[in-house]
């Protein structure tokens, strides 16, 4: 996503917002250029060319897992958490599969790279924490899964370390 160098917003009620959002990310403001950050009443979110806005939602996330009649999922079930584990999601991307280890009542620190994402990844939990009546155990680093944990102690090495790959060999 280092391709996106702007962020809009679409009230002027938000430029404020966005304007530190533009500084923290070195984004320029700019409501015209694609693709870009947005914000609106709705949070921050991504938006390309021939797609509608593209948001982080926890909260969807929860629901789909959460509705009666849902069984484990398999991540659950390779993951074998129990509540109060320490996960770290290396690979967070759009968050949804750390939301569903922190389901399970892990403790997830969600490690991503791409600040972009990791700014997306940020409006998403601060909506969760704002509007939902779950709470989620989920924290978020934007840093090298690498660098962060080589840095690691053994007294805080976390019970499970998770890595998804965008695209894994077929």
């Amino acid at each position: 996503m280092s391709h996106v160098r702007s962020i809009g917003c679409t009230t002027e009620a938000l430029r404020e917002q966005a304007q530190i959002w533009a500084e923290k990310l070195k984004l320029s403001l700019d409501n015209q250029s694609l693709p870009r950050l947005e914000l609106s009443p709705l949070g921050l979110a991504l938006c390309v060319p021939n797609c509608s806005p593209i948001r982080v939602d926890f909260q969807a996330v929860i629901h789909q897992r959460c509705r009666p009649g849902v069984k484990k999922t398999a991540l659950l079930r390779a993951c074998k958490l129990k509540p109060g584990m320490q996960v770290i999601d290396a690979t967070a991307g759009w968050g949804r599969d750390a939301a569903v280890l922190a389901s399970s009542g892990a403790a997830v620190l969600m490690l991503e790279r791409e600040p972009v994402l990791a700014a997306l990844l940020e409006d998403g939990l601060k909506r969760l924490h704002d509007t939902a009546n779950m709470s989620l155990n989920l924290d978020l680093r934007c840093d090298d899964a690498h660098t962060y944990l080589t840095a690691l102690t053994p007294e805080v090495y976390p019970d499970v370390i998770y890595l998804d790959p965008m695209h894994p060999v077929r």
